[in-house]
């Protein structure tokens, strides 16, 4: 009876393990997929085309060069720009969870708070859409 008991527990325990296991990889295939997520969408007119990252931040911005002689140029401050604000509103949300933890706690925040990543705003300029 006990021999018996133990053998049904320990198929459960490696039942569960590898439910485990299994949906530990899905979960980092998820992961994987959202860390790469992107989104384009086009004006109606055709002028102006933007692709954001999985949370919504502007990663491309390109604008027709016939709407502007400079269109490269202010494409690449509207990204920029974005990038400043977006990195600003990374740190503010930092800043505000921070401030609700006990300070021993504070060090184990991670800077890019849930995936809102703080980055130099100059790279996002560089992007290819």
């Amino acid at each position: 009876m006990v021999c018996r008991m133990r053998t049904d527990w320990q198929a459960q325990v490696e039942t569960m393990l590898d439910e485990y296991g299994r949906l530990r990889a899905r979960l980092a295939s998820v992961h994987d997929a959202l860390t790469a997520l992107t989104a384009t969408a086009t004006s109606v007119d055709g002028m102006v085309t933007a692709t954001v990252g999985p949370q919504g931040r502007l990663v491309g911005l390109t604008i027709d060069p016939a709407s502007t002689p400079h269109a490269h140029r202010l494409a690449e401050k509207i990204l920029a720009t974005a990038g400043e604000a977006s990195t600003r509103a990374a740190q503010r949300a930092h800043e505000i969870v921070a401030e609700c933890v006990p300070s021993r706690i504070r060090a184990m925040i991670p800077d890019d708070l849930a995936g809102l990543a703080v980055v130099d705003p100059t790279d996002l300029s560089r992007q290819e859409t």
